[in-house]
């Protein structure tokens, strides 16, 4: 059969060619057809066989549960790609390190990152706990990576078969790519059923990616002409064999096929086209084919297979969709080389339909499916079913787990429900690694309320199995926030398991219990019976039900370390770090425990910066920094210079934080990690803020809000309007920045954000107060304060007591501010940054001043001065200087004041602050 003759399409050739010639970046086309799914796949292959630098790669969107898996038909096109590309072993691991474990794509080093729950206790997922949304765009750029990989060499055409049927994620990615990948060809031909009324909603959430609608054309008897000369006598034999297909091209292939087997036709390889045979006759070709429809046809020449053709057509019956010759021979107890030989001949016969990556076949037309399906008896398929499940639990040639629902199927055709309770904990797990915990919840309720609910089950699920993955359960709520649900869950689980019972079993899983609820606990004391005591009794519960197990043991230690970190007590906190520094010491710090070993660092590096340590703070992190070095773990080390930045930024020593996050940047482009990127450019416009180098600080903000638009990241978007809004109103663009603050409010109030809010109400009084709208300064600083009170947010609460003050006429300050004053003094009292210590210093100075107290309102401003000076702020010490100037001028010392002024003024005009040179200017 030559699948070029008959599925190659000159005028869809000249059409995909036309869209994939004039375009660089990724676009899409939508491709329909008529029923008829092979063909289409047929017939874009036959068209990238044309194009010499192109590789063709192939997706499928069908799935017995769609539910399940997040951009399904991107990891199933990577998934069987690998063999093609040496397993993607060239791939930095940290370019893939969340879906090289569910893929088992990459090296060695890929798959042992560290896994979802393992990083949440840590202090490093302690202090990094990213949105769903994130995640999402997480893996959409890993998944990037891996085509980015293969698009060095090649440009690709990316078919993704049954594409009405994709699930979200796998739309929202084409997308993601088409918008945010440049100068490099990925050319997206989305093939679908016309008569799905799901391809709407597809095509409206594509609408900006999509470039070209067409659709592949049925066989007319004028187009058979082509394939096969029917002129002449033969043309009504032509007529009803188009007729006999419905104009499908598989069928037509398979037909002409049948005809050739029976010596009614026989192709002629120069011509490229089928003849009728030397001795045809008139008729000869409708009395060879069964009259009717396709399905007449299809069943017509399935039932004339035997022996072994038939009982493998029988058997890949049973599979949802494709199969491999393995799989096949496994319910036929054959060997898979000669299963192979016999797929190859039906792909030949048109039965079949083979995949571009080798091993796959599927049928060819859903007719060929029905009528193999009926070749096959109840107990055979139960039969067939239960030697899959069999062969996937035990052999080396094994599913990756993002692949499970396809042994849950299985397991659901047999009412092995034993089998879905391990298969669905796997691939749960799988799922809250790869971030997408939202659907691992799907999944063990569907199970827990619809599987463990049936009454025909061939395998029982024991006791054990359902404690797992009400565990799981638990875990998976965990991730997603939902604290109070996790907790009933484990609470049930934990008088379950306080029945007799296996003995090991017992101890492992109250080992578990105890430490989820303890975490639970540890985030929201409120929910602990005990109170805050209870987060502390879990922890200590889980230690001595573990102590002869050294990891489970430090990890316990090291929450409990961060419970008390957590409860600021902070002494008992280093005492419990430094013990897990002893246990592993005498482990040799053991690289299997590195993350355990990390966790400690950070966490006494945190418990220094929070004392007031400084120095040892930074050399834990640069024990962090090696160690993550050490471990090859890129993006963590990222993370850690990012840090350490940070760390230096508060501080004021701004030009050791852009140093570091100058190396994270480098780390984080090596890795393609744009969403880093992102974080730590936010960061540097920070650092640029504090140096008045405004327009760099404004380039920082607006590249990390592309990243933070792209990926529809809420949070990110509201932190950076708040941050343009700053700049804006410096630069005296008072529109834009009340601008940004109304969408960054909006944002806010939608996500519930209060610490966001909160930050976004004092930025808000700022600008009012800048604008000379005294009264709603007041308003929106009063809201903030308030709130960074009652929820003891520092920073914001900080910036709305200084702006209260600021904003607070001087002849009614003395009297109404004592209290805020008296609140910042406390704040003062405690460990914080040099500018917040500087920036209360200056509220302190206006108290004084309107209080007439002048000698001590000089004593802090000359304070906040000298601190601003030494960390190179420009804008605060000039901020400073009008504080003095009025301070002396209230002394009468007018010239000096003068002076003050303009030095003041000189420096706005060098930084640009255009809002307070021309402020100042004025007076």
């Amino acid at each position: 059969m030559n699948d070029i003759a008959i599925f190659s399409d000159a005028k869809l050739n000249n059409e995909l060619r036309a869209i994939y010639e004039s375009h660089g970046s990724p676009v899409a086309v939508l491709l329909e057809h008529d029923d008829d799914g092979a063909a289409a796949a047929s017939a874009v292959r036959a068209f990238c066989a044309d194009i010499p630098d192109a590789v063709y790669i192939e997706g499928e969107a069908l799935s017995p549960y769609p539910f399940l898996v997040p951009c399904g038909a991107f990891f199933y096109a990577i998934y069987c790609a690998r063999e093609r590309f040496n397993n993607f072993m060239s791939i930095d691991a940290d370019r893939v390190d969340k879906i090289a474990a569910a893929l088992k794509i990459g090296g060695a080093q890929a798959s042992e990152r560290p896994r979802p729950f393992e990083l949440i206790t840590s202090f490093y997922g302690f202090k990094r706990r990213d949105s769903e949304a994130f995640a999402d765009a997480e893996i959409f750029q890993q998944i990037l990576n891996v085509l980015l990989h293969i698009s060095e060499k090649n440009n690709i055409v990316f078919q993704i078969k049954n594409a009405d049927l994709m699930d979200d994620e796998s739309v929202s990615l084409i997308n993601y790519i088409c918008r945010n990948v440049k100068n490099k060809k990925i050319f997206f031909v989305l093939t679908y059923r016309g008569d799905r009324p799901a391809v709407a909603s597809i095509k409206s959430k594509l609408a900006d990616s999509i470039f070209g609608q067409f659709r592949t054309c049925p066989v007319s008897a004028d187009g058979l002409a082509q394939i096969f000369r029917a002129e002449g006598a033969y043309s009504d034999d032509a007529a009803f064999l188009v007729s006999l297909v419905s104009g499908r091209r598989s069928l037509l292939a398979a037909a002409l096929e049948y005809l050739r087997a029976r010596g009614a036709v026989v192709f002629n390889s120069g011509a490229a086209k089928y003849d009728p045979a030397p001795s045809y006759k008139a008729g000869d070709i409708r009395a060879a084919l069964a009259s009717g429809g396709p399905a007449e046809f299809a069943r017509a020449v399935i039932g004339n297979f035997t022996g072994t053709a038939r009982q493998i057509l029988a058997a890949a019956s049973i599979f949802h969709g494709e199969f491999r010759a393995a799989e096949v021979a496994v319910c036929l107890k054959s060997g898979a080389e000669e299963i192979k030989k016999e797929l190859d001949g039906l792909k030949s016969a048109g039965i079949l339909y083979q995949t571009a990556y080798g091993g796959v076949f599927s049928f060819a037309h859903p007719a060929f499916a029905e009528a193999a399906a009926s070749l096959v008896s109840k107990d055979e398929a139960l039969e067939y079913n239960l030697r899959v499940i069999e062969f996937f639990r035990g052999s080396v040639y094994e599913l990756p787990n993002i692949a499970l629902g396809r042994l849950i199927y299985h397991a659901m055709k047999t009412a092995n429900y034993s089998d879905i309770a391990i298969f669905a904990e796997r691939l749960a797990d799988t799922l809250c690694a790869i971030g997408s915990a939202g659907r691992a919840l799907k999944l063990v309720r569907f199970v827990e309320i619809v599987v463990f609910s049936k009454k025909d089950a061939r395998s029982s699920v024991t006791g054990e199995q359902k404690t797992k993955l009400k565990l799981a359960h638990a875990k998976i709520l965990i991730l997603l926030g939902r604290y109070k649900i996790a907790r009933d869950i484990l609470l049930r689980a934990e008088l379950e398991t306080a029945s007799p019972g296996d003995e090991g079993f017992r101890t492992a899983h109250a080992f578990e219990i105890d430490k989820w609820l303890g975490y639970i606990y540890m985030l929201k004391p409120a929910l602990a019976p005990e109170g805050e005591d209870g987060a502390m009794k879990r922890f200590m519960a889980a230690l001595n039900r573990q102590m002869s197990n050294v990891k489970s043991r430090i990890e316990i230690t090291n929450l409990i370390a961060l419970a008390h970190y957590h409860r600021s007590e902070l002494e008992k906190a280093s005492i419990f770090y430094r013990d897990s520094l002893k246990t592993l010491a005498m482990k040799k710090n053991d690289p299997g425990m590195w993350l355990e070993l990390d966790s400690a660092q950070r966490g006494l590096s945190s418990v220094y910066l929070r004392q007031g340590e400084f120095r040892k703070a930074l050399a834990y992190l640069k024990k962090c920094e090696e160690l993550c070095a050490a471990a090859g773990n890129k993006k963590m080390l990222s993370n850690t210079y990012h840090y350490i930045g940070m760390l230096h930024h508060s501080r004021g020593e701004y030009a050791e934080a852009t140093s570091n996050y100058e190396r994270a940047i480098e780390i984080s482009e090596e890795i393609s990690d744009i969403l880093a990127q992102s974080r730590i450019w936010t960061s540097l416009g920070v650092t640029h803020y504090n140096l008045a180098n405004y327009r760099t600080a404004l380039d920082f903000f607006n590249r990390s809000m592309q990243v933070a638009l792209s990926t529809s990241n809420k949070k990110a978007v509201a932190i950076l309007n708040g941050n343009i809004a700053r700049v804006q109103a410096v630069l005296n663009n008072m529109e834009a920045a009340f601008f940004a603050l109304r969408e960054d409010i909006a944002i806010l109030n939608d996500t519930g954000d209060l610490y966001g809010l909160a930050h976004a109400y004092a930025y808000l009084g700022d600008a009012c107060h800048m604008d000379a709208k005294s009264d709603a300064a007041r308003e929106y600083y009063l809201k903030s304060f308030e709130i960074s009170r009652k929820s003891q947010f520092l920073r914001p609460l900080i910036l709305s007591a200084c702006g209260l003050i600021a904003s607070t006429p001087a002849h009614l300050l003395s009297q109404q501010a004592q209290n805020i004053v008296n609140e910042l003094m406390l704040i003062d009292s405690r460990e914080i940054d040099i500018v917040s210590k500087s920036m209360i210093l200056r509220a302190r100075c206006a108290y004084e001043t309107a209080s007439g107290t002048y000698h001590r309102a000089t004593c802090f401003i000359n304070q906040a001065l000298i601190n601003f000076e030494k960390m190179n702020m420009p804008l605060e010490t000039g901020l400073c200087l009008i504080d003095e100037a009025n301070i002396m001028k209230l002394n009468g010392l007018f010239d000096m004041a003068d002076a003050k002024r303009s030095y003041a003024v000189e420096i706005f005009n060098k930084i640009g602050a255009d809002y307070y040179a021309k402020k100042y200017s004025a007076v």
